[in-house]
């Protein structure tokens, strides 16, 4: 196995990916995740989530990772060069979530509200309305799509995540290498998700149709419309890719008679 990195759009889903990932890393390292990093780090700090991991950081933890082993970490960072051949060469590997960006709107306003109540002291505590959300969502989308297209990483649009998160343990599990390790983690995740997994709301596809009032659902698409395309075209592939061609069609056709009764009644 080698290095991973959970890499998402913010509020796509990826700290599933990175909780799952984590799992699998301990079956293959039989260590937890705290244990290998001590193990494997000695001295050296390495935090969980690395805001944007650059080369030397990276090539740090690749020289120290024990020959075999498994590593997780977790960024919403840019692809770097470094990153982009590493993991085509299979060196690196990445698993990336990506999700709508109305949808991550919402979902970073949830947030917000949450932090607010906690008191915690995070990004998202600072955005209020849906206008604050535009430019960290627009800003999200751009670094999330370089990951996305990344050859050799493992795409996972958030329809999949929504709809059958075993599937999506399945697919990590397979691409790091430990597939019997599907039947030791998909257990887990089968009750409670709120409580189990971290940043975990409602996980739900397209919420931003019921969500959000009629004339920002207009707004947020003629907004985005450039990205929610990207984003569609690249749900679509991966959904029929992954066998889910009939699912993503019902799925979308749906949306989109939504949307269009919503515009036409303008």
């Amino acid at each position: 196995m080698a290095l991973l990195i959970a890499h998402g759009l913010p509020k796509s889903g990826s700290t599933f990916l990175f909780q799952v990932a984590k799992d699998v890393a301990a079956s293959i390292n039989g260590l937890s995740h705290y244990q290998a990093k001590a193990a494997f780090f000695p001295g050296m700090d390495v935090p969980d989530f690395v805001q944007q991991p650059d080369d030397e950081f990276i090539r740090h933890l690749v020289e120290r990772l024990p020959r075999g082993a498994a590593y997780v970490v977790k960024t919403h960072g840019a692809m770097t060069p470094l990153l982009k051949s590493a993991i085509a060469a299979g060196d690196i590997r990445a698993v990336v979530s990506f999700r709508d960006v109305r949808d991550t709107i919402i979902s970073m306003l949830d947030a917000g509200e949450s932090d607010r109540r906690k008191g915690a002291n995070r990004f998202f505590g600072t955005l209020h309305r849906m206008e604050d959300a535009i430019g960290p969502a627009r800003h999200g989308w751009r670094v999330a799509r370089e990951w996305v297209r990344c050859e050799g990483a493992l795409p996972i649009p958030y329809y999949l995540t929504a709809c059958d998160q075993n599937t999506v343990i399945r697919k990590i599990c397979d691409y790091m290498g430990a597939s019997r390790s599907f039947y030791s983690i998909f257990p887990r995740y089968l009750s409670n998700k709120a409580s189990k997994i971290t940043e975990f709301h409602k996980g739900v596809a397209d919420r931003f149709l019921d969500d959000l009032p009629p004339h920002q659902v207009v707004a947020l698409t003629r907004t985005f419309s450039e990205m929610i395309c990207e984003n569609d075209l690249l749900t679509e592939h991966w959904m029929n890719a992954y066998g889910y061609r009939l699912l993503y069609q019902k799925r979308f056709y749906d949306r989109q008679a939504h949307i269009g009764r919503l515009m036409g009644s303008e």
